[in-house]
Parts: structure tokens; C-alpha cells; sequence
């Protein structure tokens, strides 16, 4: 027999050896106490509550995990919304963009809300009713009128958003000019008296004096003094205009009155001509250099441009009348 036989043979022995030694060790050991039955259910209550203490535990760690996960989503969400609403509607700032010139009739709703005077800060939203009209003065030098049922936002002093209804510029002298944004495109001046009316579809620009750019996202169309553009389905509508006229009537309703009380009478007609769209003239040229002489008083609240001559001239010794948009002036 080899070593590796002998070796293996004594291996089987011993553990033959071990195994009788335990059972002789158990058989003399007799059966295990039962443990009482009192012990028993606590242990087993015991067991239980432990494993729902574990199950809990992760219950609540999941919650706490899914509570997490959707505060996180809601402040996503109004992170996105703010920063939306930021960059569509910005909140008012405090630099003011314009000045309120007058609210008409002073009789109207809009009157209790807004008065002249009262400076309006960037992303002010103005909304005019029925009947209803509102003069602005941007920090920019540009003149604004809104007209009635419309709706308008201050982008900044050079910039206003018009969401609805019709708005007059006058930009004269007006530093860096004026962008009017439509739904439809961005009107643009270059020192000029123009309307931006949105009508359904539609939007149309008419220009009184200087020229106008008006732009959408692929095309750029210039409307000169004496022209209207009418942008309907991207396609654009050019059509003549004259400077006065039914069509520019509303912003007479609209126009501030002119500060009378120390002027002189040349300044008073240059105002009336500006307004009306009437090109002014004098019998004259002495009858213009004495007009620049008289001095004019008292005040025409509630009165339109082309209502106010009638007050002004007969007290300053002239006379007036109008004849297809010309506005002569006569002793």
C-alpha cells in the first residue's frame, strides 16, 4: 500500500471516529427543552417589529426620495416659468420710460388709474377701454398716443410692444428713435409722425412725415411720408396716404393740449400744423415774423388742435382757413 492509500484510509477512520463520538454526544444529551410558549411569542414579536422598523425605513427614505425628486421638478418648473415670463413680460423696473402727458376724456375710468405726470416704469401694461385714449412721453424724447381698446407694453424709452388696437409716434427730435414690436413685425423710424394699427391678421403702418422700416422675420419693407403699408399673410399692401384726414382724427382726440400761457402765436400754428398734418401758411412773410411777436395766454384744456385755432386766432387780431389740408393764416 502507498503512503497516499495509507494516508486516505486513516482520513476516513478519523472522520468515521468523529462522527460516532457525536452521536453518542447527542443521544446522551436527550431531546431540547421546548422554549416556553411566552418567550416564543416575544421573540417572534420581537423579530417582527424589527423587520417593520426595517421597512419603514425604507418606505420613508423612498418617499423622502420621491418628495425630493418632485420638489426638485416643481422648482424646475418655476424656475422656467419666471424665466419665461422675465424675458416675455419683464416686470416693471424702476427707471421710468415714460412720463403720462394726458388722459382722454379726462372724464373716463383711466383717469382714477392714471394721470399726467405719473412717471411708468419699463414693462408697464397699459389698456385703454371704449372710448379711451392715453398721450405718453418716453425718457427718450418720443411722443406715443394710444388709441382707444388698445393694449401696449413699455419695453423701454425707446421701446414699446403694441399687443393691440392703433398707437401714434412722433419722433421728432426724439433721440435714438423708436421700435413699435407687433405680432406681425417691428416697426422702426427714422424722425417721423406715423400710426401702427393692428386690425385681426393684420398689421398696417402709415407714415405722416420721415420714414418708417417695417420688419418681420425675412423681410424688410421702408414706407416714406404719404404712404401706408398693410403686412396681411406675409404679404405686403403699399397704398397712398394723405397726412390729414379721417384716419388721423383720433390722434387730435388724443394730442395734449399746448402749453398756451407765455408762448408766442408762430409757435402756437407750428404746434396746430404738427398735429393736424395741415401745412401751415402766412399772407405774409411780415405777416409771419409778427406772429412770432404776439404773445399768447390762458389755456385750452379740453380742446382739440383743430378746435383750438378758433379760440386763439380772433383774440390775436388774424384770421384762418382750411382748404385741403392747408392752413392759412390771414389778418
Amino acid at each position: 500500500m502507498s503512503e497516499r492509500d495509507e494516508a486516505s484510509l486513516e482520513s476516513r477512520e478519523t472522520q468515521e471516529l468523529s462522527e460516532s463520538a457525536l452521536g453518542r454526544l447527542l443521544r446522551d444529551a436527550g431531546r431540547r427543552p421546548e422554549i416556553p410558549s411566552r418567550l416564543d411569542s416575544a421573540i417572534r414579536l420581537s423579530a417582527r417589529q424589527s423587520w417593520q422598523e426595517k421597512v419603514e425605513d425604507v418606505s420613508r427614505t423612498r418617499r423622502r426620495r420621491r418628495l425630493w425628486t418632485l420638489a426638485a421638478a416643481a422648482t424646475l418648473v418655476l424656475i422656467s416659468s419666471w424665466v419665461l415670463k422675465m424675458v416675455l413680460y419683464p416686470a416693471p423696473g424702476s427707471d421710468p420710460a415714460a412720463v403720462v402727458a394726458g388722459v382722454f376724456p379726462a372724464s373716463s375710468p383711466l383717469a382714477s388709474k392714471l394721470s399726467a405726470g405719473q412717471a411708468l416704469p419699463t414693462g408697464r401694461r397699459l389698456v385703454t377701454g371704449p372710448q379711451e385714449r392715453v398721450a405718453l412721453s418716453l425718457a427718450s424724447g418720443v411722443e406715443l398716443r394710444m388709441d382707444e381698446r388698445s393694449r401696449l407694453v413699455l419695453r423701454s424709452d425707446h421701446s414699446v410692444e403694441l399687443l393691440e388696437g392703433a398707437l401714434y409716434a412722433d419722433s421728432d427730435g426724439g433721440a435714438g428713435g423708436l421700435e413699435i414690436l407687433t405680432p406681425y413685425g417691428l416697426a422702426r423710424d427714422v424722425g417721423t409722425r406715423f400710426t401702427v394699427r393692428l386690425a385681426g391678421p393684420e398689421v398696417e403702418v402709415q407714415v405722416r412725415e420721415g420714414e418708417v422700416e417695417l420688419a418681420t422675420e425675412d423681410q424688410s419693407y421702408i414706407a416714406a411720408a404719404g404712404t401706408a403699408l398693410t403686412l396681411r399673410d406675409g404679404a405686403v399692401e403699399r397704398r397712398e396716404v394723405s397726412p390729414f384726414g379721417a384716419s388721423w382724427a383720433w390722434t387730435l382726440d388724443a394730442a395734449p393740449p399746448f402749453s398756451l400761457e407765455g408762448q408766442n402765436l408762430l409757435a402756437f400754428l407750428r404746434w396746430v400744423s404738427g398735429e393736424t398734418g395741415w401745412h401751415l401758411h402766412f399772407a405774409d412773410a411780415d405777416l409771419e415774423a409778427r406772429a412770432a411777436t404776439i404773445r399768447t395766454h390762458g389755456q385750452l384744456e379740453g380742446l382739440r388742435p383743430d378746435q383750438a385755432l378758433a379760440v386763439v386766432l380772433p383774440s390775436s387780431g388774424l384770421t384762418y382757413r382750411v382748404e385741403d389740408g392747408e392752413l392759412w393764416i390771414a389778418p
